[in-house]
């Protein structure tokens, strides 16, 4: 048996046999694989992705510039000058609000108050008697999903995450249940800080997005920072 072996692979047309062989198992085995990533690529395209798309902070009113210097703040606004359609103005990006300290909570019922002689008149219009003061901003993160099927039990908690508390402690949470495909969602996370308050130079928020998706559960994480003093956001999962 040996012999015969030895004599099949002496003969001449045995190796191009051979080599033909080989290369029709290599083919097929390497489409196979192209066949498998492609259907992984098909199969990551046909699950959800919740993307960040935007950051922001809500503006709450907006006047001329010369009007923002001049005006009787009492104290010092989130102010940010832009120019729309060629014409500067100045966007306010927070707005003052009554505070319960028992509670902890905002006082709700009062007018928009933008400076401290605004909050000081409405207090005397709503009997309150000398009133806690805090600084309300809003951000608003926006959210995709991408991909080009629902995702199901959507949670986003949106954390500051300042490790020297520049900016006080706030979790912002959103339960969104079922998010369709090519949907925007968009959370504002509220932040009451002291009067005197001034934010940081660098802003630092971390995300999490939880969801689930053919019975298995997704997760993922973002950090997301702000340029307070040029109003520029960026991030990076």
């Amino acid at each position: 048996m040996k012999r015969k072996f030895t004599n099949y692979l002496r003969d001449p047309h045995t190796w191009p046999v051979l080599i033909a062989l080989g290369v029709s198992v290599f083919s097929v085995g390497l489409t196979i694989y192209f066949n498998h990533q492609q259907n992984l690529r098909f199969s990551e395209l046909d699950q959800p992705r919740i993307n960040l798309i935007s950051a922001e902070l809500i503006v709450f009113s907006d006047l001329a510039p010369d009007l923002a210097i001049i005006k009787q703040w009492g104290y010092q606004p989130v102010l940010y000058s832009l120019a729309r359609n060629g014409t500067p103005r100045a966007y306010v990006c927070n707005e003052l609000v009554f505070w319960d300290s028992t509670s902890n909570t905002r006082i709700l019922g009062h007018r928009i108050m933008l400076t401290l002689d605004e909050a000081n008149a409405e207090a005397k219009r709503l009997k309150l008697s000398n009133p806690t003061i805090k600084k309300h901003l809003q951000y608003q993160f926006s959210f995709l999903n991408s991909g080009n099927n629902p995702a199901a039990k959507v949670e986003i908690k949106i954390e500051t995450a300042d490790n020297e508390r520049a900016i006080p402690s706030a979790t912002f949470l959103d339960s969104a249940g079922e998010v369709p495909n090519g949907k925007i969602l968009k959370p504002i996370g509220d932040l009451f800080v002291p009067l005197d308050f001034t934010l940081p130079p660098q802003q630092l928020f971390r995300i999490n997005i939880d969801y689930e998706y053919a019975g298995t559960h997704k997760h993922k994480s973002i950090s997301v920072h702000h340029d307070a003093i040029r109003n520029l956001w960026n991030w990076r999962e």
